[in-house]
């Protein structure tokens, strides 16, 4: 998917929901996503199905999901939002790189990214690449 290919609002920004349980990542996805030009945090949930229902609503460009969370883990909403919202981009991470999650991610048509290495391939997620 090249980075001019994602949907952006009418001036042209990313808008990105974030679902992750755990606060000191969520806190760190937040301020990545502060420094990264062009991108709009509009949510934060800390569950699968407040994700769902916040998704429904804001109608993200972006939607990055944690593997653990709460209530309906990120695999399983990110099926459930691409049934629900076929032109957002949907960005899992994941503890460790396993091609069990990649290929699980892949099915439910989003990215799977490595907390380990989330500062570069969160962005290079975000631009498409």
């Amino acid at each position: 998917m090249a980075g001019s290919g994602l949907a952006r609002d009418q001036h042209g920004r990313l808008r990105v929901l974030t679902a992750i349980g755990h606060p000191l990542l969520r806190a760190a996805v937040r301020e990545m996503l502060g420094r990264s030009p062009g991108v709009d945090l509009i949510g934060e949930a800390e569950d699968g199905l407040r994700t769902l229902e916040m998704a429904a609503t804001e109608k993200p460009d972006v939607l990055i999901l944690d593997v653990s969370l709460p209530l309906r883990n990120g695999l399983e909403a990110a099926s459930d939002l691409r049934k629900a919202l076929p032109g957002s981009k949907i960005i899992v991470l994941v503890d460790v790189e396993d091609s069990r999650y990649t290929q699980a991610a892949a099915q439910s048509g989003a990215y799977c990214v490595a907390k380990t290495s989330l500062s570069k391939d969160l962005q290079r997620a975000l631009r498409g690449d």
